[in-house]
């Protein structure tokens, strides 16, 4: 069901009820008297006639259209609008105001100076180019109506060959123009009454269906026109029955908004209408398909068939979007590219990005990712890519697959007509798969073992922070330096580096450009900034794709806010486009969304400044920017700034400059840093293992949905949490992975079914009360997770229970055993090496005792985080990745990627004298005169109160700064006698620089305890780098 709305002022309007709009005219010469009025007596009384009788909408008019009108001046126009548009923001501020016009410059006053929310266009652009872009710019709701010729002339241009067919083609045109400068809320009219004859006029109403085809609200203004009285005879005055009669024809045909003189008549139209056929009216004229989804791969395909370019298909398990953002960053700058947004590659998400593709496209680059058999072949039409890149095959989504092969040979399926296959020769199962697969296409399979492969890998040396790969191809050796030391990040450059070459990119420039591979952009990161300005910080990417994103974002952002929409933008690097080019487009984009002031960072976007034609102020470096800022040369208040820019220019500290330094503890949690934890733990694993991860206790204090869809988007096969509330939590925030429950409560079944949450069930007793209320609720087949214990001796099924387990589960068929799993009590340490292989050994017997007695595939496992590093052989079908996700080695404590860092700032610094005390009870007794630092931040938040008095620090620019006296709920004291530092400074109580396992040593404890205690008011800010 289509749900239609408008944008009317940062609002989002139904339309799912016809609107009434009134008609109000400040014209001495409009048709119909009743709706004309000059004095502020007469308009206030049309006003609140418009008002008392149900009118969502007043449009206001100081240009009459009837053709033997009197011609009226811009100046004229504008001075009658504004003697009633001062009436209007005086006393009914809170009205939706349209203002009827055809000119640009009257539209933009209207819009700037007092707030108009539409602009309804009698000549649909055609009397003012400059309209569109205006609107644009304005970005309020365009009524866009069909004429021919002008007010005076237009009964002169009433011959059709068919009139239907040029009104569509009119329409189609000018939606796209609008489109195009970024439009989005337009309303067609098709203009009765305009350049139309009687007959022709009856002609459009009965046909009034067709426009439904465009999808966009649809208005009709034929109140009192003289297609009524000169068919009916009379005059306007007596043609109210007529109106009422053609509006009710005009709201069973789909219309949005009725443009009335007589509003009650009019209101009461709608209401007998939606109340006699209790519907939406809106909805009408719908195309039906059996099927949506093929429908839009169907569509998709006839668009793919029109480009005859090259196209890059990714496949594979993991890397395909680390792949596919890696070949933009390097071959961009020479071609226009169009690549799949963020991991676009699902069955609905192929076909919108195909649907990206136009006429500027040279090169695509698309993923394709499939859960079960039978899907590659959809994306396969879809995509029709004449490059394959085979990145790798693992465990991800391999429930619905017989085999591992199975899965390979359908993702190989993605490359039947291709010209080159792409994949890593080394790969020996790969090979077998390509072998098998009898591709037609060129094979690239580069290697690192084979001379003889077509791309030879002659040497890989990693050092400190980046790693060197030298090749041979077509007998010529090169090399490169690869900024990532990871196995992961330089197997997809090796990808990428044989899609290069044969794409025929100069070795040259893919070594200079592999230097500059840069990791998945940071997502929006919105600050509260100084002087009441809000900040989004996207400081990390620079493109026109991710600008328009961006923009797009801060649009949205500023409706609800009010603020002035300011950009900071850099020179745009790499983009193969000449500079003239380029920022004509920028001024396009920046024009279409809105932006009021422009600052312009870079000698080549200052050498455009002409462009811009709106607030603008141009810096040659971020360096002369800030000093500006600093001086009070460039002052900034009340806007919402989107910070945009190239990574060379270090726009990091223009964030600092511009962010509010407020009171404020705060976690920042590092996504990028916990996918390169994820993708160390899966490079210890088989291909075929899958992986459980744990998001308990809002995943170990970082926030369980941000942690939840970053690991959805990098395919983790389940995600697990303690209790159906924090499953409920997830799935109600968009979280569509499987999830199991880690400790399930008797009352909470009915959640559990109704949120598709997989319990873990340790006991007969939970089984039964499962079975029986599953049964209740007439549900068969509910995935459960069988808990075994094979030593913790804390929950789970004895192995000699087994036997009686199977026979329950056999006698009923409202649940099945998804997997059997049990938890290993000493993996970490190697004294306990012994016990653990007992548990194993049990587990191992216990697990396949279950299995045996069923067909299907119940998975098992038993490893955590420790186990996978130690007992790789212990691996089953699955692991559950827990501590180690979030940085901490469970093995030595040491820390990997490290994910969470707590910090603070400095409220308040005071000189406090010798043998003086600081805190409750005196606890902190002075032996020299002292600074003495508060920060905001205490028990309640999370730091722990044994961590005072002098047992632990946290560090102050780079320096330790022990805790003095006891620690408050809300407050704790620092000594910084001996550090330079002022109130507002950064304070990181463990983090990057001061590893978690400092304090967790200190209280003698482990690490997971000091992350969940973090408490939920501290507030989480994710990133990636």
């Amino acid at each position: 069901m289509l749900h239609k709305t408008l944008n009317i002022r940062g609002t989002l309007t139904s339309l799912d009820t016809p609107l009434v709009m009134g008609i109000l005219n400040v014209t001495p010469d409009s048709f119909y008297a009743d709706s004309r009025k000059q004095t502020e007596v007469a308009i206030e009384e049309r006003i609140q006639a418009i008002l008392s009788e149900g009118g969502q909408i007043i449009d206001l008019g100081g240009y009459s259209s009837r053709p033997d009108a009197a011609e009226v001046s811009p100046e004229e126009e504008m001075k009658r609008l504004a003697f009633a548009l001062k009436i209007l923001n005086t006393h009914y501020p809170d009205v939706t105001l349209s203002v009827d016009t055809f000119r640009a410059d009257v539209a933009r006053r209207c819009v700037e100076e007092y707030g108009v929310a539409i602009i309804n266009d009698i000549s649909g652009g055609e009397l003012d180019a400059g309209m569109f872009e205006t609107v644009a710019r304005l970005h309020v709701p365009y009524i866009m109506m069909h004429m021919r010729g002008t007010p005076q002339t237009m009964q002169q241009h009433t011959d059709y060959a068919d009139i239907m067919e040029e009104i569509m083609l009119y329409f189609a045109r000018k939606v796209r123009q609008l489109r195009l400068l970024g439009v989005n809320d337009i309303i067609l009219d098709p203009g009765f009454g305009f350049s139309k004859t009687v007959d022709q006029n009856y002609m459009l109403m009965g046909h009034l269906r067709e426009f439904k085809d465009f999808g966009l609200p649809l208005l009709v203004g034929v109140s009192r026109k003289s297609m009524i009285y000169k068919y009916l005879g009379g005059t306007p005055a007596d043609s109210l029955n007529g109106t009422t009669v053609l509006n009710t024809i005009a709201l069973l045909n789909g219309t949005d908004i009725l443009r009335v003189h007589d509003v009650k008549d009019a209101v009461e139209a709608v209401k007998l209408v939606s109340k006699t056929f209790n519907f939406q009216l809106s909805t009408f004229n719908l195309l039906v398909v059996p099927s949506p989804l093929k429908a839009l791969q169907k569509l998709a395909e006839q668009h793919r068939d029109r480009f005859q370019i090259p196209v890059i298909g990714i496949t594979g398990s993991n890397g395909k979007t680390i792949v596919k953002e890696w070949l933009h960053q390097l071959l961009s700058p020479e071609r226009v590219i169009t690549r799949s947004p963020r991991s676009y590659n699902s069955q609905i998400g192929v076909p919108l990005s195909v649907w990206q593709m136009n006429e500027q496209t040279e090169l695509a680059i698309l993923e394709a990712g499939i859960s079960e058999p039978g899907e590659m072949r959809a994306l396969q039409n879809i995509i029709k890519p004449t490059i394959g890149i085979l990145t790798n095959i693992g465990g991800a989504h391999q429930e619905n697959f017989f085999s591992l092969q199975e899965k390979c040979m359908e993702k190989l399926a993605l490359f039947k007509n291709c010209d080159v296959v792409i994949y890593n020769g080394d790969d020996e199962f790969i090979n077998n798969c390509v072998g098998k697969s009898m591709l037609s296409a060129r094979e690239i399979a580069w290697s690192r073992k084979d001379m003889e492969r077509p791309l030879y890998i002659s040497k890989v040396e990693k050092q400190e922070d980046s790693t060197v790969v030298s090749y041979r191809y077509l007998d010529m050796d090169n090399t490169f330096t690869l900024p990532f030391i990871d196995d992961a990040s330089i197997e997809n450059s090796l990808n990428c580096l044989a899609a290069c070459l044969y794409l025929m990119l100069p070795a040259e420039q893919i070594t200079e450009r592999m230097a500059k591979l840069e990791p998945i952009a940071m997502r929006l990161e919105v600050k509260e900034g100084k002087n009441g300005c809000l900040l989004i910080n996207d400081s990390y990417n620079s493109d026109l794709g991710s600008l328009d994103i961006a923009l797009d974002f801060l649009y949205r952002r500023s409706q609800s806010k009010g603020l002035k929409r300011t950009l900071i933008l850099s020179d745009i690097l790499e983009t193969g486009q000449n500079t003239p080019t380029l920022y004509r487009q920028v001024a396009q984009l920046v024009n279409s969304r809105g932006i009021e002031r422009i600052i312009g960072v870079g000698n080549e976007i200052s050498s455009c400044a002409a462009r811009f034609n709106i607030e603008k102020a141009f810096y040659p470096d971020t360096v002369a920017l800030i000093e500006a800022i600093g001086k009070g040369e460039l002052r900034l208040e009340n806007e919402i700034i989107l910070i945009k820019g190239a990574r060379k220019f270090g726009f990091d500290e223009l964030t600092e400059v511009l962010e509010k330094k407020v009171h404020e503890t705060i976690l920042e949690v590092n996504l990028g840093a916990m996918i390169a934890n994820l993708n160390y733990y899966r490079g210890k694993l088989k291909p075929e293992t899958k992986m459980v991860c744990m998001v308990k206790a809002s995943a170990y204090g970082a926030g369980s949905y941000e942690i939840a869809k970053t690991l959805q988007e990098h395919h983790v096969d389940y995600l697990a949490v303690a209790v159906a509330d924090e499953g409920s939590d997830l799935r109600k925030a968009g979280i569509t992975a499987s999830i199991i429950i880690m400790n399930p409560e008797m009352t909470a079944f009915k959640t559990m079914f109704d949120y598709k949450l997989e319990p873990e069930v340790y006991s007969f007793h939970l089984l039964e009360a499962l079975i029986k209320e599953a049964e209740k609720e007439g549900i068969t087949n509910f995935p459960i997770h069988v808990k075994l214990d094979t030593g913790m001796h804390r929950l789970g099924f004895a192995p000699e229970d087994m036997p009686r387990l199977i026979e329950r589960l056999k006698g009923q068929n409202a649940v099945i055993a998804r997997s059997v799993f049990s938890h290993l009590v000493g993996s970490d340490s190697q004294q306990f090496d012994s016990f653990t292989r007992r548990q194993i050994e049990m587990f191992e017997k216990a697990s396949m005792e279950l299995q045996e007695a069923f067909p299907h595939k119940i998975l098992r496992h038993i490893c955590n985080s420790a186990g996978i590093e130690r007992f790789p052989g212990a691996q089953f079908d699955m692991v559950r990745l827990g501590i180690g996700l979030y940085g901490v080695n469970p093995i030595d404590n040491s820390i990997m990627n490290n994910v969470s860092t707590l910090k603070t700032t400095i409220l308040q610094i005071r000189d406090v004298p010798e043998e003086d005390t600081v805190g409750y009870s005196r606890k902190g007794h002075l032996t020299r005169p002292s600074r003495i630092a508060a920060l905001p931040i205490g028990y309640a938040d999370g730091l722990n109160r044994h961590l005072g008095n002098g047992h632990a620090y946290c560090l102050v620019n780079g320096q330790r700064a022990a805790y003095v006296g006891n620690i408050c709920m809300d407050v704790c004291m620092i000594d910084v006698t001996d550090i330079d530092c002022k109130e507002g400074d950064s304070v990181e109580i463990f983090g990057d620089h001061l590893p978690i396992t400092v304090l967790s040593d200190v209280l003698e404890t482990i690490p997971y305890e000091v992350l969940t205690s973090v408490s939920t008011r501290v507030k989480r800010i994710y990133y990636q780098d």
